[in-house]
């Protein structure tokens, strides 16, 4: 057995990968290669379609995950049987539609999925629409679980919409993010406790003096709230929620409004402002920055000023600040670990926990 029954046509739009993909793909399905025989090497594939080894290679790492092809000693790269292929080592990633937006969310995704494929598993990420109800849609999760899946990890913003679970046929399923406070069985956790570091930051607070705090986020909340700790505190904590259409785009309004809203308020509260603000985003604190700077008030000599950031991520300001600080990398790391130990061990997270921390300026 020798020679490639395909070649790749560079005009084609799927892209070189998705050609070899499917080339590999359909010589399998009519019999060219039988389960059993060995492929020819990522090189050969290379010199005879005319392309670099980085695309053997990818496209290979993707039969692998789809449970086409297996890797043997001392044989090479061998066409599997169906039987082989009948546990396709799947996994299903359930996440809400609107985290999708999320860089950490994003980022947490990647990670999980470039372990998970390097592992030789195949991972599908699908979207829950948001319903009028604020609970995200199943049906798609439902769709996806049809066929067979070692493991569900639940992204979606409400972990409520899986309070049914015994009417489900589920796989083990780990939440991320939003976790139950009670565990279920057959489920691990890791949850994500956005307000963890709030005793830091009324530390902080305490440290500079501060007794009167505005706080400025999403209208509707964002998960964090730091309200409840300075209320314990003693220290006097008022709200501004940020409402955006997102008929420009998301991030362009969110500065837009942010600077809008935040400017009336200093126009009617300029002689009365707060010691610190506390900004639950980093694209609002443009917003926040530029009625600041058009108001003549400056950071932190006039205001102090706290950021919840993604490291890594978002704009850079004119001057450092002290900042509530999650790391997507470092968290999907985590949760990688997390669910590999369980598809290599059987064990699922009890109760662990991702969160951020508090960085001050030095």
């Amino acid at each position: 057995m020798s020679g490639i029954p395909f070649s790749i046509d560079r005009s084609d739009r799927r892209g070189l990968v998705a050609q070899l993909v499917s080339g590999v793909r359909d010589a399998v399905a009519n019999g060219f290669w039988k389960p059993g025989d060995v492929l020819p090497t990522w090189r050969e594939f290379a010199e005879t379609l005319g392309v670099s080894l980085k695309v053997p290679r990818e496209a290979f790492a993707q039969l692998v995950a789809e449970g086409v092809v297996g890797s043997r000693r001392h044989s090479g790269t061998v066409v599997l049987s169906h039987g082989e292929r009948s546990h396709n080592r799947r996994i299903v990633i359930a996440v809400g539609e609107n985290s999708l937006a999320s860089f950490h969310t994003a980022t947490v995704i990647s990670v999980i999925t470039t372990r998970l494929s390097q592992a030789g598993y195949f991972v599908e990420i699908v979207p829950c629409p948001q319903q009028a109800d604020g609970r995200d849609a199943m049906g798609p999760v439902e769709s996806a679980l049809k066929r067979p899946v070692d493991l569900l990890i639940s992204m979606v913003w409400y972990s409520r919409s899986w309070l049914k679970l015994n009417a489900w046929k589920l796989p083990p399923v780990i939440f991320v993010g939003d976790a139950p406070v009670r565990r279920i069985p057959g489920c691990g956790r890791i949850a994500m406790r956005l307000n963890a570091v709030n005793s830091e930051f009324v530390a902080y607070c305490r440290r500079k003096g501060v007794r009167k705090v505005l706080e400025i986020g999403l209208s509707g909340g964002s998960g964090l709230s730091v309200q409840k700790a300075l209320k314990l505190a003693h220290i006097r904590c008022d709200r501004m929620g940020i409402a955006v259409s997102a008929e420009k785009g998301f991030f362009e309004d969110l500065i837009t409004t942010a600077m809008q809203t935040f400017g009336r308020y200093l126009a009617k509260e300029k002689k009365r402002l707060p010691d610190l603000i506390m900004i639950d985003d980093d694209f609002i604190a443009i917003g926040v920055f530029n009625a600041l700077l058009a108001a003549g008030l400056r950071v932190p000599q006039d205001i102090r000023v706290v950021t919840f950031s993604n490291r890594g991520f978002g704009p850079v300001f004119p001057v450092p600040l002290p900042r509530i600080e999650m790391d997507a990398y470092a968290d999907g790391q985590k949760v990688s670990e997390a669910v590999c130990a369980y598809l290599e061990g059987g064990e699922l997270p009890e109760y662990e926990t991702i969160q951020p921390v508090f960085r001050d300026v030095v």
